[in-house]
């Protein structure tokens, strides 16, 4: 019996440790199609960059 629950969309995050801004906008620019950016700046010229894959999404069937 379905009761109206559901997965509705299931992801990964895959989580960088870089040195340097251009580090950064070079990764965004080869994932720019594909994912999700997260970028926060965890100390001097160094980041965590978090990229969101959509692994499936049931959204778009309803």
């Amino acid at each position: 019996m379905n009761d109206g629950n559901m997965i509705i969309s299931d992801t990964t995050i895959r989580t960088l440790i870089v040195k340097g801004i251009d580090e950064v906008e070079r990764i965004k620019h080869l994932n720019r199609d594909e994912h999700i950016f997260k970028v926060d700046k965890i100390a001097r010229d160094i980041y965590r960059i978090e990229l969101i894959y959509r692994v499936g999404d049931n959204m778009n069937e309803r």
